[in-house]
């Protein structure tokens, strides 16, 4: 068979390291996790930024929604696509730059952090570095300028600040021949009025402006990380990059320079490995390396890695498979699994229908337990909201049935202080805390009661 050629083999190997690495993590707190709740929350026939709130554009969430709502909405099988998106971006970069491209694919695995960055980052990070290299690969082949235009309009509405630098940039580029920049902006325009459309019939228009866009601005005052040394480390990145790309200026270079954006605004480590993945094929791009060993040294460290997770997590005590709604073949703590079942039979017990959860697991318990998602308070990260920041958020909580009941990791709050980083909307928890009489407890979580401001 032509997919177990010899060449082919390596790849067979990364898809099913990915695969098995996303179900033995064990962390329902990461943003690839998230991004799973967003695209179940689409499967199940919400509406995004109108049902619950997203800051990012739709197309990555409405993709994996698709196979979630044709097959089974069982996280196994956002697995198996987004993996298959990895391993089509990697595929990629080793067509496009043979052994230099698992360089960018090496700093991809992060191994540095144990788990990789497909794990900690959402899919949509993943999908715009393949439209990237899918653009790249097509001026290459002189493909059809509206094929072009389609795909910026994809990068556009997979994340939108690395879109729009793509849309200036592939714009730009067609200046010199007004017929391929008429035809990229009927591509593009095509997809723009897909996604207008869609947006019209489930009359969100407005909420996806608000938050997806207006919201950029809270959301770039509230996490930017002006101090941190991987702050200091994109600056240098992004200023030597473009450097670099003004003495050698051509679209490949400019496409590969829009991603190094990635690393912005946030500026933590797993955003800087996002970006210098790009940077790494941008600044190697001239040089001749030979390094036909690195794929082997790739797949070897990270089978290693993926070792200790195992080791990590089936040295003790586990349940495996479990049987968890949705989350049969993914592995996490068997402690955690026990709690998820003492607080589902809590609410059953005291019939509990509307229910809002403050933790960072929050989506993982309101999957499980088939309790309804709410609008801003199941993502409570600031710059989330929209325009109004955390007042959307505390709307919520005034507006919602006395009957709500909140099931209060305190801990959230309490540990706040020692993770400077955090994206954590405090201030909405506290304002809730102000108001709120506590009624019961059940495992490390308190259960409160919204009483209102007096």
């Amino acid at each position: 068979m032509k997919i177990l050629q010899k060449k082919n083999i390596k790849f067979l190997i990364l898809y099913v390291v990915v695969v098995l690495w996303m179900m033995l993590s064990g962390n329902t707190a990461f943003d690839f996790f998230i991004s799973y709740g967003f695209s179940f929350n689409i499967a199940n026939g919400l509406i995004p930024y109108s049902d619950f709130n997203m800051v990012t554009t739709p197309f990555s969430q409405l993709f994996f929604s698709l196979f979630l709502g044709l097959f089974s909405k069982n996280i196994i099988v956002y697995i198996i696509f987004y993996a298959l998106v990895i391993l089509f971006l990697f595929m990629m970069f080793d067509k496009l730059y043979q052994e230099k491209g698992w360089f960018s694919i090496l700093v991809l695995f992060s191994p540095w952090f144990i788990m990789p960055s497909f794990i900690i980052t959402c899919s949509y990070n993943y999908l715009i570095i393949l439209f990237i290299l899918l653009l790249i690969y097509l001026h290459r082949k002189n493909k059809s300028s509206y094929l072009i235009g389609m795909v910026i309009g994809l990068s556009v509405f997979t994340k939108q600040n690395i879109g729009f630098i793509i849309l200036v940039i592939e714009l730009v580029e067609a200046l010199k021949d007004k017929k391929i920049l008429l035809k990229k902006i009927v591509g593009f325009m095509s997809v723009c009025l897909l996604f207008l459309i869609y947006f019209l019939v489930t009359k969100s228009l407005g909420k996806f402006i608000d938050q997806a866009f207006l919201g950029l601005f809270e959301f770039q005052r509230e996490n930017s990380y002006h101090k941190g040394i991987y702050y200091y480390l994109g600056i240098v990145v992004i200023i030597s990059a473009f450097i670099y790309v003004i003495k050698n200026r051509n679209i490949e270079n400019w496409l590969l320079f829009s991603g190094i954006f990635l690393m912005t605004p946030l500026y933590d480590s797993v955003h800087f490995m996002l970006g210098l993945a790009t940077y790494v094929i941008l600044i190697t791009n001239k040089i001749n390396i030979k390094a036909k060993m690195l794929p082997l040294m790739v797949i070897g460290i990270d089978i290693l890695l993926l070792g200790f997770i195992v080791y990590n997590n089936f040295s003790k005590e586990f349940i495996y498979p479990n049987d968890i709604k949705y989350m049969n073949y993914f592995y996490h703590p068997k402690s955690f699994i026990e709690v998820n079942k003492k607080l589902g039979n809590y609410l059953k017990k005291h019939n509990y229908k509307n229910v809002v959860i403050f933790d960072s697991n929050s989506y993982y318990y309101k999957i499980t337990n088939g309790l309804k998602i709410n609008h801003y308070l199941d993502l409570m990260n600031e710059g989330n909201y929209g325009l109004r920041g955390n007042m959307n958020a505390i709307d919520e909580i005034k507006s919602l049935d006395k009957d709500t009941v909140y099931i209060f990791n305190l801990k959230l709050v309490e540990d706040f202080d020692k993770f400077p980083r955090s994206q954590l909307d405090i201030a909405t928890l506290e304002y809730f805390l102000k108001h709120a009489k506590k009624i019961d407890e059940i495992e490390m979580f308190s259960v409160y009661k919204y009483v209102g401001e007096e």
